[in-house]
């Protein structure tokens, strides 16, 4: 391969959206720097399962060339999702027909049709797989030394905005007082981009709910009851403007988020000291209300306050030449569609995309650039404005009886696929 235009390209931030970017650039042989700010890339939970879309995160993995890298960790049977009320009366029930990936494959070998096991049931395309799973796919396909682990981006200096390519390059001021130049820099560290400041004002907004999270692990044989009442999938209790969203992960745990509508001001600290104190305030709102679903709560680890933050779904900014946003630094939501995490996989692969065609085919770097950003952030505008309404639609006085619309809309998946 003939590289025509040498491109020196930083990324900030190892999470799925730089990840994409870099193996992208890499497949066609373009060198990258990632850095990261976290010591390692087992130093933070990563979090818990998400659903891989076709049209995005599914394609992403396909063109990255690690669909078939991760065959074994995707679970079909993740896609299974109970709708019910605080008193425990299902009111929607879809079951993807799959069971663990084990019980499957060991029935498939006895009826000798192994190769089918893997295979979606009609209408379930979205499987589910951890997301520290996910995250390690990517970071084990790149090149030794991609990521630069523990490394604090101070400070940013944009080159002189009438600097023609090549003039003049951003310069990265790294903690260690170090500086350092490229021709691109791409955001990709998440709701607090520091990148972000660089484009535009725009700051994430309070959406007015907080979530905690807290575990259950190896239920199967610590919470059988539990296991029981989540299945394999994800569980959604909904009621008086409240509910609680609990989901089995690929490593026999389970991830309950309690979901409450509190003022900003209010929302309670994460300590190790803070827990007994935030499951009390938590178990307080919800008394009368099933034990099979409190039990979820009661019998949980931590209590971490996740209070969620969003960007105005209309954010964009006037393309400047070099440096580009992915991910939640570009088109940070609510969690209340499943977008964020194959939304970032796509603007990787499409980031990627478009800067190879600056390397290999002299295209200009300001162009490309600007159409990349029209087209990531017209699908994310959708995106986020229905996650946006489907906090109402999840937390109302009327669910869930209002809420299986909404669910049935996201399980069909966008219009036209």
């Amino acid at each position: 391969m003939t590289v025509t235009i040498p491109l020196s390209i930083a990324i900030i931030g190892a999470g799925l959206g730089g990840l994409a970017t870099a193996r992208t650039l890499q497949q066609r042989r373009i060198a990258v720097t990632v850095f990261e700010l976290e010591p390692s890339a087992s130093s933070r939970n990563q979090g818990g399962t998400l659903d891989v879309h076709p049209e995005s995160g599914q394609l992403a993995l396909r063109s990255n060339g690690l669909w078939d890298t991760i065959a074994d960790k995707i679970r079909y049977e993740g896609q299974d999702i109970t709708i019910a009320d605080k008193h425990g009366k299902i009111w929607l029930e879809n079951k993807s027909n799959h069971g663990p990936r084990e019980e499957e494959e060991a029935q498939a070998q006895d009826q000798g049709k192994k190769e089918e096991a893997s295979r979606p049931a009609p209408g379930f395309d979205r499987p589910e797989i951890d997301r520290g799973v996910l995250r390690q796919t990517y970071l084990d396909s790149l090149e030794p030394g991609t990521i630069r682990w523990g490394v604090k981006v101070t400070q940013i200096l944009p080159a002189s905005p009438t600097a023609t390519s090549g003039e003049s390059k951003h310069t990265l001021v790294l903690d260690n007082g170090t500086h350092e130049s490229f021709d691109v820099v791409v955001g990709a560290d998440g709701a607090w981009s520091r990148v972000r400041s660089l484009l535009s004002p725009a700051k994430p907004l309070y959406s007015g709910v907080t979530m905690f999270e807290t575990h259950l692990y190896h239920v199967n044989r610590t919470h059988p009851k539990a296991a029981l009442t989540v299945g394999h999938g994800s569980l959604y209790a909904l009621a008086d403007n409240k509910g609680m969203g609990a989901q089995r992960n690929g490593d026999g745990s389970i991830r309950t988020y309690v979901m409450l509508r509190i003022p900003e001001a209010n929302v309670p600290i994460f300590t190790a000291a803070s827990v007994a104190d935030n499951r009390a305030y938590i178990l307080q709102q919800f008394l009368d209300w099933t034990d099979k679903y409190t039990d979820l709560v009661r019998l949980g680890t931590e209590m971490i306050p996740r209070p969620i933050y969003a960007l105005d779904p209309a954010h964009q900014w006037e393309t400047v030449r070099g440096i580009t946003l992915v991910g939640d630094a570009a088109h940070l939501m609510s969690p209340f569609a499943g977008e964020g995490a194959n939304l970032a996989l796509l603007d990787g692969l499409e980031l990627g995309q478009a800067l190879v065609k600056v390397v290999e085919e002299g295209l200009d770097l300001g162009t490309v650039q600007e159409a990349f950003e029209k087209t990531m952030l017209a699908r994310s505008r959708f995106a986020a404005e229905i996650s946006a309404a489907n906090i109402d639609n999840f937390l109302h006085v009327n669910a869930p009886a209002v809420t299986i619309e909404a669910v049935q809309k996201l399980m069909a998946g966008p219009p036209g696929q």
